[in-house]
């Protein structure tokens, strides 16, 4: 019984080990409904924040929309894998809480039409660690 115990155990570890979202490059590009501003991501009047259940990954869609996803945030540290980071919101930003190495990662729609199904698979697309300036000047993303 324990060692059954044992296995289910290392078993369930590493799939929260691998559910992390990991990076798999860097950029600055921000999907709609969200913009920079004072060194943060900001959410757009008319688009709202929807959070998985473990509070991981948080996606941007119309607030009147038909469930169709501009892109996805999620917080996880590059040095260290079973990271403590959660996405959350502040006012109008989204915002890391958690580990001190925690880092906003973003995935997009790498199709043209430029939206993500909220059913689709995070497999299916790469995360990027997202690169926020740190500039006061707005940058839209509608």
């Amino acid at each position: 019984m324990r060692r059954i115990l044992i296995a289910v155990s290392c078993v369930l570890l590493s799939i929260i080990v691998t559910a992390q979202p990991k990076s798999t490059g860097t950029t600055s590009e921000l999907p709609k409904g969200t913009f920079f501003k004072n060194g943060a991501v900001c959410l757009s009047p008319g688009y709202k924040v929807t959070f998985s259940k473990d509070g991981k990954v948080a996606s941007i869609s119309k607030q009147n929309g038909n469930g169709v996803t501009s892109g996805r945030f999620a917080c996880s540290c590059a040095d260290k894998d079973g990271d403590n980071c959660s996405t959350t919101t502040r006012g109008e930003k989204i915002i890391c809480t958690g580990d001190a190495c925690c880092s906003l990662l973003v995935m997009m729609d790498p199709s043209a039409s430029g939206s993500l199904a909220t059913s689709g698979s995070a497999d299916s697309v790469k995360w990027k660690t997202l690169i926020i300036p740190k500039t006061t000047i707005k940058t839209t993303s509608n």
